[in-house]
């Protein structure tokens, strides 16, 4: 019984291949299919074959019939590859053949025989000849792709009997004679046309304006002539006009402003006169906008201040006058703003700094703006050479230019931009060598990320105002100059990594004590790592990894806290397990003496701390309000009653961006109360977060005299165990501090809390003890002005 159950369903499945087999064999000896099947076989082995390029019909179609046989195919067509059938109908509906390296002509092409064709796809062949009339019988055909050959010859006028097609694409050949009014009269169900990249010649028809259905019509790299019939503007589907490059003349019709649909109006390298229309303002769908190199004239219309979608807009290379008008500002998607070779004149406005994504060449007219204070560009893809793309700007103070597409090398001449305070050229394609001139550097200076080449240049150590400097990820060689330890104002960063630097790293490093980044990855140092770097008593992050760097790291916190993907690379470092080296000596700590010694220093050491701290302590209270009241004066003389002052960024921005973030200080960002103010937690729309210490008000009540000792004590110092000071606002409206945010909170909510303070266990509060002992140590003592707390 099992056996015959078991055996039912073997049956059905012979009997189900059977079936498919026997409809296959009918369907493929179908008398239609069979002609078409043989038409197609006889074409294929008309075509030239080539060795080098052999095309894939020879490789997936079967092999060739015999001259004039009428023979049976036993394979079916409808399993070719490129073609797809009806299979009620039983006849081939589709050839689907580009880039297939077909090489010869349609001369062999059966239409007649394929009649039934909905789609023909031959793009992308060297397909050669003409087009032949007998192309006419595809009558049922909706698309028809032959770009990217070699056909040649006018289109048959027989074209104009495919009334079905809906997607036409013959562009990209060698098809000449002129466009007919019927084929536009005809093509009523046109969505695409596609007949760019030809040899065209005459005038586009009016009869256009049948094309009632067409979505994009592509015309461009002809020879057309005449002038744009108005009758362009009834197209109203229309999303795509390409008509560039051709010799049209007269005016842009007002009728182009009727195609609301339209994204891409592309008229350029033509010979258009007259003013540009005002109705283009209508377009407000139009994302680019081309029209360069014609014979336009007079004012670009405020009109075009209402394309708000616009990404590209060009009209160089015309006769344009008057002035760049102030709401082109107001485009805030443009990333091409192409003005150049006309006759504008008048100021640029200062709307144009809100765009924010812009392409091209560096505007020329820069070189010539000697009262230039601020550029930025940053974040587009201009593509210059910017060895000349500035000038002479004595008032500069700010360039940025960064991540961009300039390429060429640093001009020799910086001494004409003496005030310069912010340099940031990175994330480009500059070469040669750093200039010596760039000595007169003011306080950020980042070249990283670019192709520079030579050693660096010692006359940097001259930029004494330096807070940042970045040479990082260039082709820079020779030795780290000894001057660099000069720049003893270096605080948030110094990197030099991903170079081919090589020598040791310099013992002057020591005397950067504000710096709190060091990175030196990624070059070739050699020797030891200088025990003299322990004096770098800010410095919170290090990186020495990929060098070649032996013996032991700084008896330093920052060394023996960084994790072991900082010293990674070095084969002949040495330390401890939790930096990932190994021992420098196994019977002793890398400090020459026995562990139990080490232990009793340091249990002596936070002994004598806790005492420093307590005593550190009293002096404080007792001199706690005898800050000298000049200190006071020199702030007011500096900086004036009303400022505001973030480092390394624009003050005005930043003081706009923390009064919105707050939602003007609401309450609910508030996270403490003081005896002078509150606390609140602000996120900026960078993402940084911030704390700001906003004191009181009414003025009569406002502590002036504690504002200034806080803001004169932190702005002068750089402590890893201080909070850091980013800025402060010292204004009729407010007054506030802008800190570094703490994530943790501070120390009192976590004792309060049980559970956090089982967490903080008593090797953690040793260290804690430790930390604030240092801090207030290098406040007092080794602060360049002593401090009395």
């Amino acid at each position: 019984m099992a056996k015959e159950k078991s055996f039912y369903p073997v049956l059905f499945l012979f009997l189900l291949s059977t079936l498919m087999l026997q409809e296959r064999t009918t369907r493929a000896q179908h008398p239609l299919l069979q002609a078409q099947g043989r038409a197609l076989l006889k074409w294929r082995d008309s075509l030239h074959v080539s060795d080098q390029h052999p095309s894939v019909l020879n490789s997936y179609w079967p092999s060739s019939l015999l001259p004039n046989s009428t023979s049976n195919i036993t394979t079916d067509p409808c399993h070719w590859f490129g073609i797809i059938c009806d299979h009620h109908a039983r006849s081939i509906v589709e050839i689907n053949l580009p880039n297939a390296s077909i090489e010869g002509t349609l001369g062999f092409f059966d239409f007649s025989t394929l009649s039934t064709l909905t789609a023909l796809n031959l793009s992308a062949n060297n397909l050669s000849g003409s087009i032949p009339d007998g192309i006419s019988s595809l009558s049922k055909l909706s698309l028809l792709d032959l770009s990217k050959n070699l056909l040649f010859g006018n289109m048959p006028h027989s074209m104009a009997n495919i009334t079905s097609i809906s997607d036409l694409r013959i562009g990209d050949n060698r098809i000449n004679g002129q466009l007919l009014p019927n084929f536009f009269i005809n093509w009523k169900n046109l969505s695409v046309l596609y007949l760019g990249g030809n040899m065209i010649t005459g005038a586009i028809p009016v009869e256009i304006r049948e094309l009632k259905n067409v979505q994009k019509l592509d015309l461009s790299r002809n020879f057309l002539t005449g002038t744009l019939p108005a009758s362009i503007g009834e197209l109203s589907h229309l999303r795509s006009l390409q008509l560039y490059n051709n010799n049209l003349t007269g005016m842009i019709p007002a009728a182009i402003g009727n195609l609301k649909a339209l994204s891409d109006l592309e008229l350029d390298f033509n010979d258009f006169t007259g003013q540009i229309p005002s109705s283009i303002g209508n377009l407000s769908s139009l994302v680019g906008l081309y029209l360069t190199n014609n014979n336009l004239v007079g004012p670009i219309p405020l009109e075009i201040g209402n394309l708000k979608n616009l990404i590209q807009l060009e009209v160089g290379m015309n006769s344009l006058n008057g002035v760049i008008p102030s709401i082109i500002g107001n485009l805030s998607k443009i990333r091409t703003l192409s003005l150049y070779k006309n006759h504008l004149t008048g100021i640029i406005p200062s709307e144009i700094g809100n765009l924010k994504n812009l392409t091209g060449p560096m505007p020329s007219s820069l070189k010539n703006c000697k009262s230039l204070v601020r550029v930025r560009l940053e974040r587009n893809n201009i593509n210059d050479n910017i060895s000349n793309a500035f000038g002479t700007h004595p008032n500069l103070k700010y360039l940025a230019v960064n991540k961009n597409a300039l390429f060429g090398e640093l001009s020799l001449d910086w001494k004409s931009y003496s005030k310069l305070e912010h340099l940031d050229l990175s994330e480009n394609h500059i070469t040669g060598r750093i200039p010596p001139s760039i000595s007169g550097m003011g306080q950020r200076l980042d070249l990283s990320m670019n192709i520079l080449s030579g050693s660096i240049p010692q006359e940097l150590g001259s930029c004494t105002d330096l807070i940042l400097l970045k040479l990082n990820a260039n082709n820079l060689t020779g030795e780290i100059p000894l001057e660099i330890g000069n720049l003893v104002n270096l605080q948030e960063l110094l990197d030099l990594s991903k170079n081919a630097l090589n020598g040791s790293i310099p013992e002057q490093f020591q005397k950067l004590k504000m710096l709190e980044y060091l990175n030196l990855s990624h070059n070739e140092l050699t020797g030891g790592v200088p025990s003299s770097l322990v004096e770098m008593k800010s410095l919170s992050v290090v990186d020495i990894s990929y060098n070649d760097l032996e013996g032991p790291l700084p008896d330093s916190k920052v060394f023996s806290e960084a994790k072991p993907n900082a010293f990674i690379g070095n084969s002949h470092l040495c330390g401890e397990p939790n930096q990932g080296l190994p021992p420098c000596n196994i019977s002793t700590s890398k400090y020459g003496v026995s562990k139990k010694t080490f232990l009793v220093i340091i249990a002596f050491t936070i002994v004598i701390t806790s005492v420093l701290l307590v005593s550190i302590a009293i002096y404080g209270i007792y001199y706690k309000f005898c800050m000298n009241i000049n200190k006071m004066a020199s702030i007011r003389t500096n900086h004036g009653d009303n400022l505001f002052s973030v480092w390394g960024y624009d003050g005005k921005v930043v003081y706009d961006d923390i009064i919105n973030a707050s939602e003007n200080f609401n309450k609910k960002y508030c996270i403490g109360n003081g005896r002078h103010g509150s606390v609140y937690r602000i996120m900026l729309p960078t993402g940084q977060v911030v704390a700001v210490k906003r004191f009181d008000k009414p003025e009569e009540s406002f502590d002036e005299k504690s504002f200034v000792n806080e803001v004169q004590s932190l702005t002068e110092i750089r402590h890893r165990n201080i909070v850091k000071l980013y800025g402060f606002c010292w204004h009729v409206k407010d007054t506030f501090l802008v800190y570094e945010y703490m994530e943790k909170g501070n120390l009192k909510d976590m004792l309060s809390d049980n559970k956090k303070a089982v967490e903080l266990d008593w090797a953690k509060r040793i260290r804690l003890l430790k930390g604030l002992a240092e801090a207030l140590s290098y406040m007092h003592h080794s602060h360049a002005t002593p401090m009395k707390i």
